[in-house]
């Protein structure tokens, strides 16, 4: 996937839906390489709903921090070079891209129905197999991708199999201010039986 380097103000339920069907890559390809071979891709078919209300803003993302491992970029402890959230209607994604040594490493957060998820008090998991029985209720979704170069993710692109979200009052915050630990993992993130996982934390600002 190649992304502009301009800040995206909105972006429409078609744009999330193919993204979660389509993931980061520019080019789709359905071979799975064993271990972390170029070009891994087990994005799965289904489409997100598209269903949208009345278009909000979300809540600026601040106080970013990655850590874990994302398909081959292990080891992941830092705070992120870009941290950006979006939101069009009901459906919102925080995004979030570190640097490394040898690659580019970006975590994405999709969310359905963002105003009831960001809440203080929600601990919530969220499993990707939900979208085939998708009935309108709230649903998170994130994807690992790399690349070698920033906005060129073409190396890594996976889905992770569940999404656990934990959303917290920030106490040193302004009221309504929140934060956010979005946990991905994935059971079998190199084709050969091994289990990832990596976590994004924010604080999402009070509108």
């Amino acid at each position: 996937m190649r992304r502009g380097t301009g800040l995206l103000l909105g972006f429409s339920s078609v744009v999330l839906t193919a993204s979660l069907a389509g993931g980061c890559l520019a080019d789709q390809q359905t071979d799975v390489l064993d271990g972390y071979g170029v070009g891994r891709v087990n994005t799965p078919s289904r489409d997100i709903p598209t269903a949208i209300d009345e278009t909000e803003t979300i809540q600026t993302a601040l106080n970013g921090y990655l850590r874990g491992d994302i398909g081959p970029a292990r080891g992941v402890d830092q705070s992120p070079d870009r941290l950006s959230s979006y939101q069009d209607g009901s459906y919102a994604a925080i995004e979030s891209v570190v640097s490394l040594p040898d690659r580019v490493a970006m975590m994405l957060v999709y969310v359905y129905r963002a105003d009831e998820l960001f809440v203080a008090g929600t601990h919530e998991t969220f499993y990707v197999d939900e979208f085939d029985n998708f009935d309108g209720a709230m649903q998170v979704t994130a994807l690992g991708c790399t690349g070698q170069q920033m906005d060129v993710f073409d190396e890594y692109d996976v889905p992770a199999d569940e999404v656990e979200v934990i959303v917290e009052a920030a106490p040193d915050g302004q009221p309504g201010d929140v934060d956010v630990v979005a946990t991905a993992r994935w059971y079998d993130a190199d084709g050969l039986g091994t289990s990832q996982e990596a976590s994004s934390s924010f604080r999402l600002a009070a509108k």
